[in-house]
């Protein structure tokens, strides 16, 4: 839904949208969220059309997949450098949207990010702690995590309870400087990762997530990325035991 593209819930008319909810019903898919990009601590007309983005992403998901709750991702911005001095403004934002998202019936994601001010466990589940509404949840994206150094288990066990949405890829890199990779192609055990989550009955959608440093290359591929990040996954989901089926059929 990010500006630019062609899929923006302003550029999505009726007949648009019945046409996009059929092509996920033939090919037998389901819809996990949509994604924005809204920096939370904007003001002014900034901060208005923020909330009407994120009304017009849960009306976009409720017509596409009508009778769920929706979730929405975002990354929240500012620096890891500004956690202190920004941290309590960020917490009486996410208060305003939680209550747009409880009226909207959404739930809101929002994916700690390296380099942003949310960019540790902790951060992240001390500002879901603070806000204390369950229409506020994580994107959990280990990548972002792996950069700083931080073991999967360890961040599994601080945030897994509070994650909406699982968003998968891999990296390699710092903080300041990194590469994002497609899942499979970096580090990442990730047999041992969805054992992880089988064991915790994590019951949200796992997805993958192809950055921008991949999506945008003149040589970008989306067909062949997609076989290829299944070819990853699929056997990693088989070993872990792990229910793929479809929501819908569930």
């Amino acid at each position: 839904m990010r500006p630019g593209w062609r899929t923006q819930a302003q550029e999505l008319d009726r007949q648009a949208r019945l046409n996009l909810r059929k092509r996920f019903d033939d090919l037998g898919l389901m819809l996990p969220a949509v994604n924005e990009s809204l920096p939370l601590l904007v003001h002014g007309s900034k901060h208005t059309d923020n909330l009407e983005r994120l009304r017009q992403g849960a009306g976009l998901f409720h017509d596409l997949a009508p009778g769920r709750t929706a979730v929405l991702e975002t990354v929240l911005g500012s620096r890891s450098a500004q956690w202190e001095q920004v941290k309590r403004a960020m917490v009486d934002r996410l208060g305003e949207w939680s209550e747009l998202a409880r009226a909207s019936d959404m739930v809101i994601a929002f994916k700690p990010h390296a380099s942003q001010a949310a960019d540790t466990p902790e951060r992240a589940r001390w500002l879901i702690e603070q806000v204390n509404s369950k229409w506020i949840r994580i994107a959990f994206d280990y990548s972002h995590f792996e950069v700083i150094g931080r073991t999967l288990p360890d961040c599994l066990n601080q945030l897994l309870p509070l994650t909406a949405l699982i968003l998968v890829k891999d990296a390699s890199g710092n903080p300041k400087e990194f590469t994002r990779l497609l899942p499979g192609d970096g580090r990442v055990d990730y047999t041992d990762y969805f054992r992880r989550l089988k064991a915790a009955n994590y019951g949200g959608d796992v997805v993958v997530e192809v950055s921008a440093q991949i999506h945008t290359r003149p040589d970008y591929r989306p067909e062949e990325t997609a076989r290829h990040c299944y070819a990853s996954l699929a056997p990693a989901f088989e070993k872990a035991g792990l229910n793929r089926r479809s929501r819908k059929h569930a």
